[in-house]
């Protein structure tokens, strides 16, 4: 059975990572003249490309570690710094 504070605790964590309110000025901006079909069109190609970088990420994270040699320690402590 799916532990319900895993996955909560995972949209969370994608929430987060893809920020997707602070992501609207930025969109705004980009597609001002842009027609309502062009801009369903960008948000469309962004999803999936958003998509497919967790999924990588998430399936394939811990070889992309093995091949550059990071541990997890050393990216918490990069990430703390940044």
């Amino acid at each position: 059975m799916v532990d319900l504070a895993f996955g909560l605790t995972a949209m969370a964590s994608i929430f987060a990572i893809v920020d997707p309110i602070g992501a609207v000025p930025f969109f705004a901006a980009i597609t001002e003249g842009y027609s309502a079909d062009d801009k369903r069109a960008v948000i469309q190609k962004s999803c999936i490309v958003a998509l497919l970088t967790l999924l990588v990420f998430g399936l394939a994270g811990q070889y992309i570690f093995l091949a550059f040699g990071f541990t997890v320690p050393a990216f918490q402590i990069a990430g703390g710094i940044l």
